[in-house]
């Protein structure tokens, strides 16, 4: 059985359903309950296998500090300690109304820092579109696919003024904070239409980031963001391969929507 296979025969089990194997493959396995939510499930599967390779790649370019941009409510921070990743982390969310949470959840973790702001190529000032459920709070508004695929939940209730800065400047703020230079970054972006944004505002800090964790829209969902194709190409013009791709939202036929792509620089030699 392969490393996909345990996994999904894990995340069955733990939901207490009863499995058989018939064959080499899990998708021959007798369920003996009803027919499981497949979109649940493969939820749960898809962020098991992000853990794991997350896991690998951290560990491969011995990674110093993750930056966490559209943190919400510090989830994947989470998911890293989880890991057993221990070193810094940096997570960076604009939204007000989760911020005071994602506050709370660092507080006892002081490796873990967080600041109220947006990631942009100037510092500036922009408008924030609130949306009934708050993981679709974006730049840009949301468009007709993303009504008709998410419904209600993405629909723009409020909207806030919020302060931008670039990657760079908010690097240089937490060196200066912890009295050390980082050399070997990982960035995670999930900012709903700005992760273009956020890579370019890098600027020559780009270099030290060696793993580059970005969502990345296959149908755009959002008004005026770039193609996946645009943004793809500017990844591997800035130096990186893609390594892993991972769904994160589809249609009701399974046809991708959204996607996380896993980019790494070469991976160094073990001393």
């Amino acid at each position: 059985m392969n490393l996909l296979e345990r996994i999904a025969f894990k995340l069955l089990r733990k939901q207490g359903w009863q499995l058989r194997e018939l064959s080499d493959s899990w998708q021959d396995a007798l369920i003996s309950r009803e027919v499981p939510d497949q979109h649940r499930f493969f939820r749960m599967l898809n962020t098991a296998m992000k853990e794991d390779v997350l896991h690998q790649k951290i560990h491969d370019h011995r990674i110093d500090l993750v930056i966490d941009v559209g943190a919400n409510r510090g989830s994947f921070a989470q998911s890293l300690r989880r890991i057993g990743y221990t070193d810094d982390i940096l997570s960076l969310e604009a939204n007000p109304s989760v911020f005071q949470e994602l506050e709370s959840a660092a507080n006892f973790d002081p490796a873990w820092h967080v600041e109220q702001i947006a990631i942009g190529q100037i510092k500036s000032k922009m408008k924030l579109y609130l949306t009934v459920d708050d993981s679709f709070a974006s730049s840009h508004k949301p468009n007709e696919c993303s009504l008709k695929v998410f419904g209600d939940i993405s629909k723009v209730v409020s909207s806030v003024t919020v302060d931008v800065i670039p990657l760079n400047v908010a690097i240089e703020r937490l060196e200066r904070k912890c009295g050390k230079s980082y050399d070997r970054i990982m960035l995670k972006t999930d900012t709903q239409g700005m992760d273009r944004e956020v890579v370019r505002s890098a600027g020559s800090v780009i270099n030290r980031v060696q793993v580059l964790l970005t969502e990345m829209s296959i149908k755009p969902i959002y008004e005026q963001i770039p193609s996946f194709e645009e943004f793809y190409k500017e990844c591997l013009d800035s130096g990186y391969e893609l390594v892993h791709i991972i769904p994160v939202s589809w249609g009701r036929s399974f046809e991708l929507i959204e996607i996380d792509c896993l980019f790494q620089r070469t991976v160094p030699e073990k001393s």
